[in-house]
């Protein structure tokens, strides 16, 4: 519940000539660079009502809101699957208080191990795999490229293929 907000010009300051109207609320949108494109219900719907869905990356920040947003569109199960124990209890601990109702299961795992994924493709058969789990933030992935390729490249190729094997209808990378 922080507010964000923005300066046009701090060389403005020394000199007097910013004045306290300047100081602006920071529009979320602007950072994206581009219009924001609304959900489409409709689309995400015919995905997830009624199916077995795998978010992968589940206790990430993006994960977690994909999440959230399928589990309130009834599906039959959500898989949830990341690599990370404390994310993973967050967000099964947040379903299980917000939609009870939601039949899920929470398994701990890397994307970029094979064996784990084709299991859990092949014993869970979703029909929509949706692919969040990635490292994201940019200034530790430059530091950390192998680990970053390792992730993001191998472990997308790796949850695609199991997929593939398992006869997943959809794959959507996040």
């Amino acid at each position: 519940r922080v507010r964000v907000r923005t300066l046009p010009n701090l060389d403005r300051l020394p000199t007097g000539q910013l004045a306290l109207t300047d100081v602006q609320d920071l529009d979320i949108e602007e950072l994206m660079g581009r219009d924001p494109v609304p959900p489409r219900p409709d689309l995400l719907g015919c995905l997830v009502q009624g199916r077995t869905v795998l978010v992968t990356g589940a206790g990430g920040s993006i994960g977690s809101e994909l999440v959230r947003q399928i589990a309130s569109l009834q599906p039959d199960t959500l898989v949830l699957l990341d690599n990370s124990e404390h994310a993973l209890y967050q967000i099964d601990h947040e379903l299980q208080q917000t939609h009870p109702a939601v039949r899920r299961v929470a398994l701990l795992g890397s994307v970029a191990d094979a064996r784990r994924m084709g299991r859990v493709m092949q014993t869970w058969r979703p029909h929509t795999v949706y692919h969040a789990a990635a490292y994201k933030h940019v200034p530790l992935v430059e530091h950390n490229v192998t680990q970053g390729l390792h992730n993001n490249v191998w472990g997308t190729w790796t949850c695609a293929q199991a997929a593939l094997d398992a006869g997943v209808a959809n794959f959507v990378l996040v």
